[in-house]
């Protein structure tokens, strides 16, 4: 195959293109450009490739793209032939690339066909239909540590039409979560406190040119950029996961388009909506073929909090501490049957004390304990997760965490028995009698004696203690002895 020019072309020369069409659309080219037959031609917008086209029949056939190459040249008032590392950027530099490129832009030899396909594809007289007719809107939550993150990787896959997901070794899930990911069919995000529309939807970018003045262009977010392409390849299904959906402030992430996810509102539906987008002033509407799974930690927040608007177009499905899943999990791992027994025993009772001194919302997940092989380990897991864990479920109540450990308090919240590092029997948190003289010098009317809480040296990290001293730990939390 013989090698055809490619040029670079500023969208202001070609007025008569839509960037959010969603196929190959047949463009008419100025008098004043002279492109040959065949040659390859990339539409830019400041530095954005907006789409990819080939000359045909004194016409441009163009597939619109979304993506920033980074040209070495910059075409503005004249076409720009492309050299050889800029050609490679947006066509590719090896054969069967390009006829792959040059397939999904010429897809029609005459300006009536190209005009048929693009009024089938945005919905006229016998459409395409989407692949997928029953979107779903899907948010797991729960405590932390019961697995969400996990096994959305699932329901990722079987959304996307794997039907032995569900049951499926972590090897092959995670195999083809990177191969779809890489694909483009799962998009992965993160909401933070910080995370807001513009990330989400759109927003304006400031750009500087060659020049150094500063400019500002409308930059298409993870949503509109998935959306686009799952509007475009209707025979495909796409998944957007957004892991800890409740840490931003959802309301102002999805703005108008809270309304565009519920199914019947999807397009090609008969109640199907589009809205105007605030920057772009693109009207933009979401194809069913999208489906959205997002994960929750109910620690954070709980759901009762949830946007009212975000709890109707959501299917929400509870992920909670499983000890059955636990016993499982480290029977498949070889664990000796007293150490798994005790392991189930520790989780079950502080979940229990838990849902009492709390709530069900902030128990421990099941998956905090999936890697414990001795008492060390197990040890090692309280170190530097159970503990730091409830010091901020209860903000400093020492009372409450050592309730939850099984350390037998007064009703006035001290310790029945003041415990040292030195204690005999094991302990997860250690205590201080502090005389007020002797702390502050002097007697002082307003304060009285207190006890200083801590953790027992042996359960931070890097701590060190045999095993029968930490059995008698993880015996004492089950029983509560001295209670």
């Amino acid at each position: 195959m013989s090698e055809p020019k490619a040029w670079a072309i500023d969208i202001s020369l070609v007025t008569d293109f839509a960037s959010d069409a969603v196929g190959p659309v047949q463009l008419s080219l100025p008098s004043s450009l002279h492109l040959e037959a065949g040659a390859l031609v990339a539409l830019m917008d400041m530095g954005r490739c907006c789409g990819l086209g080939m000359v045909r029949d004194q016409a441009l056939v163009v597939q619109p793209v979304n993506f920033e190459p980074n040209l070495l040249v910059s075409p503005q008032y004249e076409p720009k032939e492309l050299q050889a590392e800029d050609r490679a950027k947006l066509f590719g530099n090896d054969e069967a690339h390009l006829r792959r490129i040059l397939g999904s832009i010429s897809v029609a030899p005459t300006a009536h066909a190209v005009a048929s396909q693009f009024e089938t594809i945005i919905g006229g007289s016998g459409a395409v239909p989407f692949s997928v007719t029953d979107p779903s809107n899907i948010i797991l939550y729960g405590p932390p540590g019961t697995g969400k993150t996990y096994n959305v990787r699932r329901r990722a896959l079987e959304l996307l039409g794997d039907a032995t997901a569900t049951d499926a070794p972590n090897d092959h899930v995670q195999a083809e979560w990177a191969r779809l990911r890489r694909a483009g069919q799962i998009v992965f995000c993160t909401f933070h406190q910080a995370f807001a529309y513009e990330e989400f939807v759109e927003g304006l970018r400031a750009i500087t040119d060659e020049e150094g003045d500063v400019q500002y262009r409308v930059e298409p977010g993870i949503f509109k950029r998935i959306a686009a392409t799952a509007a475009q390849q209707r025979k495909d299904a796409f998944v957007l996961v957004i892991d800890e959906i409740n840490r931003a402030n959802i309301a102002r992430v999805f703005g108008e388009l809270i309304t565009l996810l519920e199914p019947d509102k999807r397009l090609g539906n008969p109640n199907e909506l589009r809205v105007q987008l605030p920057s772009s002033k693109e009207w933009f509407g979401v194809p069913p073929n999208l489906h959205v799974v997002a994960t929750m930690n109910t620690a954070d927040r709980s759901i009762a909090l949830m946007d009212v608007a975000l709890r109707r177009r959501f299917t929400f499905e509870e992920m909670m501490p499983d000890a059955e899943a636990l016993n499982d999990a480290l029977t498949e791992a070889n664990v000796d049957e007293a150490l798994r027994a005790l392991v189930v025993a520790v989780f079950t009772k502080l979940n229990e004390r838990l849902r009492y001194l709390y709530d069900r919302e902030h128990q421990i997940g099941h998956a905090y304990f999936f890697c414990v092989r001795s008492l060390d380990g197990l040890r090692a897991v309280f170190a530097d997760r159970i503990l730091p864990l409830l010091q901020e479920y209860f903000y400093g109540q020492w009372d409450k965490v050592a309730l939850a450990l099984g350390y037998p308090i007064k009703a006035d919240g001290t310790p029945k028995e003041v415990r040292r590092t030195e204690h005999d029997s094991g302990t997860f948190l250690t205590t201080q009698k502090l005389d007020e003289k002797s702390v502050l010098g002097f007697d002082h009317d307003e304060y009285v004696d207190q006890v200083a809480w801590d953790v027992h040296p042996a359960f931070r990290p890097r701590g060190t203690k045999p095993d029968a001293w930490l059995r008698q730990a993880f015996e004492e939390l089950v029983g509560a002895k001295g209670a």
